[in-house]
């Protein structure tokens, strides 16, 4: 056992038995809110003992001979990082690689599934989406192998992390499913504040997927009235649960999920003021409680009901903090931000940054991985653009040149954005001519803005894109760069096919020495901030194609093309331009 004379981040200097373990674990968590250094040390003590037993061997270390040492390693690096989480320390993040590592599923089922939940967590934050579904998925997988109500618990909790996950990627109908299936062993086990985020994540998930602002209706009319009596009774549940939470613990437990699907029950009743003074209770109680990912939530739905009210001003303090908190994957909430900010400022009279507003919702619907609500979304952002650039015309405000030219530039790196890139295949597909295209994902950039802050990051992208844009002016003077993500850009290059050997091969040469001069040159900058210099690289997929020949591709199947080489690249190692 741990000597009571040692000090709480000291590690154990007694002979390491699972007793002795089992203490150091307690010790740990009870430091988790009191001294999380203290909990540190302790834990990163002890398990460099453990390191130790593994290398040198358990007499060396003092560890005794019945310890699982893969077992306590994992438990304890999971331990440590919840420790770091609390910290929103990233080396979290390696300590559940280590531990998944370590464990065996089959021996541990329920710590593998807690590590592989924490280990979700962190993927999410850094933006890796589809990893993160699939870590999810894993542990869902994993934690039916266990027993017990703990094991159910978990289970629930891993379901309702990946339905929070698939609906901001727009996947309703599969996150309903999830948290109905979910519901049961919530009820079951009794757990209220458990019960209620599963009924109010239902709520939040149904009702963006029969009504969204933008005049999005997803939900398949068969099933909408059916799932509108559901977001009724989920209402309630969710109600009864966090006013029982609440009442056990005032402090962490302060009905701010059950508010937000009250709120957002009224409204697809038709309620508005009872949903606006909700929402705008939700965002309170969210904001006392500390909870960022739930607080943009309650934002969007608090603007979105601002507007519905006119109170335009107002709306707009909410919406700009929901798209300032944007990730690498653009959430449905995010999107219908930025539709109804533009709408603010328009209706403010502030033309031009609405112009620039509905030019981020195209930009956003054109990456959203949902298809369905990216094309629709892209319909109505056309139609909207086209309504605003006449009104800006009558009006004498804009002309339409400057709002053409406005809407087809990326206001932060100053080169084409997604709609300049689509108006330039267009132009080609319709002359029917060899396309070579480039596309350029910076390497690790996420990092940049965790480390450094957006702002550090803004300025990244504008230096990346100017050096592009003058190395690839320099090699090819007629080539033409476009940021169609957030660190995402595409080039168009001259297509050179004369002189010996085939057309095709000359063009996939000359673009690749084209685009591996660019990669160059980004290697080579070194950006100074206040933090430090940053270094970055770059990977490239090069394609090649006669846009509009028969039996050749179309643009959009060269797209996947260049896209299909940009993912080799990064598997090979990144930092490279692949071609075929």
């Amino acid at each position: 056992m741990v000597a009571a004379e040692e000090t709480a981040g000291a590690a154990p200097s007694g002979r390491l038995d699972d007793a002795a373990l089992r203490a150091v674990d307690a010790r740990a968590r009870s430091l988790l809110g009191e001294d999380p250094l203290a909990a540190d040390a302790l834990l990163t003590g002890t398990l460099d003992r453990l390191e130790r037993a593994v290398g040198d061997g358990r007499d060396e270390a003092g560890v005794g001979e019945d310890v699982d040492l893969g077992h306590w390693r994992a438990q304890l690096l999971y331990a440590r990082a919840a420790q770091r989480h609390y910290r929103n320390e990233p080396k979290a993040l390696a300590d559940l690689q280590l531990a998944a590592e370590l464990l065996d599923p089959r021996r541990s089922p329920l710590l593998a599934a807690l590590v592989l939940n924490g280990r979700a967590i962190w993927e999410g934050f850094e933006g890796r989406v589809e990893a993160q579904v699939a870590t999810l998925t894993e542990a869902l997988d994993v934690v039916h192998t266990a027993e017990g109500e703990r094991a159910v618990a978990v289970g629930a909790a891993v379901r309702i992390n990946l339905a929070e996950v698939l609906a901001d990627l727009g996947d309703s109908e599969r996150a309903l499913d999830l948290l109905v299936a979910a519901m049961p062993d919530s009820v079951r086990l009794g757990d209220p504040e458990q019960i209620e985020q599963v009924h109010s994540t239902a709520v939040r998930v149904a009702g963006l997927w029969l009504v969204r602002p933008d005049g999005v209706e997803r939900a398949p009319v068969e099933r909408q009235a059916r799932l509108r009596a559901d977001v009724e009774a989920w209402t309630r549940a969710a109600g009864e649960a966090g006013e029982v939470a609440a009442a056990r613990d005032p402090v962490l437990c302060n009905r701010r999920h059950s508010t937000y699907a009250t709120a957002r029950a009224a409204h697809l009743r038709g309620e508005r003021e009872e949903a606006l003074r909700l929402a705008q209770e939700a965002v309170r109680l969210t904001a006392e409680r500390g909870e960022p990912d739930h607080l943009v939530r309650c934002r969007a739905l608090a603007g979105e009901l601002l507007v519905e009210a006119g109170r335009h001003e107002e709306a707009l303090e909410q919406l700009e903090q929901v798209v300032a908190g944007e990730g690498v994957v653009t959430t449905a909430f995010q999107l219908t931000a930025w539709y109804l900010v533009a709408d603010c400022l328009e209706a403010l009279g502030r033309y031009r940054e609405a112009m620039s507003a509905l030019q981020e919702y195209v930009r956003h619907s054109g990456t959203s991985r949902d298809v369905r609500l990216r094309n629709t979304a892209s319909m109505a952002a056309v139609t909207l653009l086209r309504e605003r650039a006449e009104a800006e015309r009558d009006s004498a405000r804009l002309d339409s040149q400057e709002a053409r030219r406005l809407a087809r530039l990326d206001p932060l790196t100053q080169v084409g954005n997604r709609l300049a890139f689509e108006d330039a295949l267009a132009v080609l597909a319709a002359g029917g001519a060899p396309t070579c295209l480039a596309l350029l994902d910076l390497d690790h950039f996420k990092v940049v803005n965790d480390v450094h802050g957006h702002l550090v990051g803004d300025e990244v992208l504008r230096a990346v894109a100017a050096e592009v844009s003058d190395a690839l002016a320099r090699s090819d003077p007629d080539a033409r760069l476009f940021r169609i993500g957030g660190e995402e850009f595409a080039a168009v290059l001259t297509h050179h096919g004369d002189g010996d050997g085939t057309a095709e091969q000359q063009a996939v040469a000359r673009a690749v020495a084209v685009v591996e001069d660019a990669r160059r040159h980004v290697a080579a900058l070194e950006l100074r901030t206040g933090g430090g210099t940053i270094t970055l690289t770059l990977s490239a997929g090069v394609a090649v194609g006669v846009v509009g020949a028969v039996g050749d591709t179309s643009h959009r199947a060269l797209l996947s093309h260049a896209d299909q080489n940009l993912y080799r690249a990064k598997r090979r190692g990144r930092d490279r331009v692949v071609a075929d």
